[in-house]
């Protein structure tokens, strides 16, 4: 009994030396390991940091602390190695998040871009640019901060032909007025001098706007692409094709805000060769001429002349009007035709000699009256003289 008491002490001795050698093994920690952990920690603040100058100064001072540690007197793999793993991942983080900025600021297949949205864009990247020179040498090697340099530059000059398309396609009134009221309104006009000759009545209600919407759309025109001049965005010659374009649009009422439907006598159509404000029914109302009975110019019985207009000419039996290639309006009878001069006041006479005779065509608005002749100023009128026996004939309209 006494033998076997002893046995089972020296049994239980055995395992409580044993357990405490395991205990003793288990909480011995490598020399290493704070150092590592403590490199993980620096390198997971880095990361975490949203200032990119702070971010590429700490990096800086992480690898600095890298090569102290490489000289000490006995510097330990795992330690080396954690450094190396952290500092690639940081750059490589920068330098992605280097490519976003730069993809982000591509030009977008997706959706249209506006030169606001654009110049934002390259307003990004010149951020970036500023950025990156901190980097060099730190993120970046000379070669691939050289490289990374031309990708920035080379997305700027997408972005800034992606302004010139979008400033040479514009079809917005908008944009010209707001340049003029930038520009202009400020004193400070761009592009070459400008103002318009005086307009033939009825002009503003051809295109459809009026005087002051008008001069501030033409006037914003040269403010808005002499504007894109200035700043390098559009040269010279484009900016005189886009003007030409925006003052044809202008002109053909693309920016009207009211109807440009026009069914009353308008002098600037006329001018121009519509008489489509004409088209309808006119019966004559008075006629006349020389009998050379010594009793000169002098009202003649009706004889029922027909006066008869289209959108591009207007003829009676003796002559007809109309406006030919270079925008020049003609007076054509049996012996010819000969190009118009026009005269405007209240009224509108057009003029022409064919050989030997003169005619005459005068256009009278409403409210405007007729000097010495048979006349209803409530109504349009329109009359024909020909120096042919000072014949004359008036037309109203019905």
């Amino acid at each position: 009994m006494k033998r076997s008491f002893s046995v089972v002490t020296v049994i239980l001795t055995f395992i409580i030396l044993l357990s405490g050698c395991k205990s003793q093994s288990q909480s011995k920690t490598n020399p290493y390991d704070s150092k590592v952990t403590s490199v993980n920690k620096t390198a997971e603040k880095i990361k975490s940091e949203h200032d990119i100058s702070k971010k590429v100064s700490s990096l800086k001072d992480f690898e600095d602390d890298y090569q102290k540690y490489q000289h000490t007197k006995k510097p330990y793999k795992q330690v080396n190695s954690a450094y190396h793993h952290q500092i690639k991942t940081i750059k490589s983080s920068i330098q992605d998040s280097n490519k976003s900025t730069i993809k982000s600021a591509s030009v977008s297949k997706s959706k249209e871009e506006t030169q606001a949205s654009l110049e934002k864009k390259i307003s990004n990247l010149n951020d970036l640019k500023k950025e990156v020179e901190a980097e060099k040498e730190i993120v970046y090697t000379s070669p691939d901060f050289e490289n990374l340099n031309k990708d920035i530059d080379k997305q700027i000059e997408k972005n800034k032909a992606g302004i010139t398309s979008a400033i040479l396609s514009t079809t917005s009134s908008k944009k010209y007025i707001d340049a003029y009221n930038q520009f202009s309104m400020q004193n400070n006009p761009k592009g070459e001098s400008r103002g318009s000759t005086p307009r033939a009545k009825g002009f503003y209600e051809t295109v459809g706007l009026s005087e002051k919407d008008y001069f501030a759309i033409y006037t914003g025109i040269f403010d808005y692409y002499g504007n894109a001049v200035e700043q390098g965005l559009i040269t010279k010659v484009q900016s005189d094709d886009a003007f030409q374009e925006a003052q044809s649009k202008l002109l053909a009422g693309k920016y009207a805000t009211k109807s440009t439907v026009i069914h009353n006598m308008n002098f600037y159509q006329i001018e121009n060769g519509d008489y489509s404000g004409l088209i309808g029914s006119w019966k004559e109302v008075s006629e006349g001429g020389s009998m050379h009975d010594g009793q000169g110019v002098r009202e003649l019985p009706l004889t029922g002349q027909k006066l008869n207009i289209t959108k591009y000419k207007i003829n009676d039996s003796q002559v007809s009007m109309t406006q030919k290639d270079g925008g020049i309006t003609y007076f054509t009878d049996q012996n010819g035709s000969e190009p118009a001069t026009f005269d405007e006041s209240d009224s509108l006479s057009v003029e022409a000699t064919i050989g030997s005779q003169i005619y005459m065509i005068e256009f009278y608005p409403k409210g405007v009256p007729m000097a010495e002749e048979k006349d209803n100023s409530n109504k349009e009128r329109i009359m024909i003289h020909s120096s042919n026996d000072s014949y004359y004939e008036i037309f109203e309209r019905a």
